[in-house]
């Protein structure tokens, strides 16, 4: 048989479960586990003693640049909703954009409704993600809005009386709802 390694134990109905590899399977697995961490240790210029730290010390640097981001992308929205509303006014806004996601249209969607826009359609093509939302003065529902309508285009999507969000298979059925809802509403 050869060597053995316990990998856990699980205590089910007053007994004892243990989960184990052995022989060539468990060289097989060492081989892999130690041509892994070698390559870890290569790619993060680091010691095998202080790959952990290492790896903990650059997600801590992500969720840091992760905060900026959103801090920053807060301040960039609010000064492109205050161009949206001098240039589409505070009734409605329709814009789609190439290249920001779902999250970020989120960010702007409440800053045009703080900045006092009664109805607000932004689409992502990077997505090809629609959101819908309204200031809560008007006598539409966005999230019924959303199943009555985004379902005859393959739209999938929910949401409540103020804000709905939907997904489409391609760009162009996302177009092809987000005109509908310019030339609806």
């Amino acid at each position: 048989m050869g060597l053995l390694k316990l990998l856990k134990t699980e205590k089910i109905k007053g007994k004892i479960r243990l989960y184990f590899i052995c022989g060539l399977r468990l060289l097989k697995d060492y081989n892999e586990k130690h041509q892994l961490v070698t390559e870890l240790t290569k790619t993060l210029t680091t010691g095998q003693a202080l790959l952990i730290h290492q790896v903990v010390k650059m997600k801590q640097d992500k969720n840091e640049k992760e905060r900026k981001y959103v801090s920053l992308f807060n301040q960039y929205a609010e000064l492109l909703s205050k161009q949206l509303v001098k240039e589409q006014g505070k009734e409605k806004v329709f814009q789609i954009y190439q290249n920001h996601s779902i999250k970020e249209l989120n960010i702007l969607s409440e800053k045009l409704i703080k900045n006092g826009v009664e109805f607000i359609v932004l689409a992502t093509k990077e997505e090809n993600k629609l959101i819908i939302s309204q200031n809560g003065n008007l006598a539409i529902h966005c999230g019924k809005m959303v199943k009555e309508l985004a379902g005859k285009l393959n739209g999938k999507g929910g949401g409540n009386e103020n804000k709905a969000q939907c997904s489409f298979p391609n760009g162009q059925t996302l177009e092809q709802f987000f005109l509908y809802l310019k030339n609806t509403f």
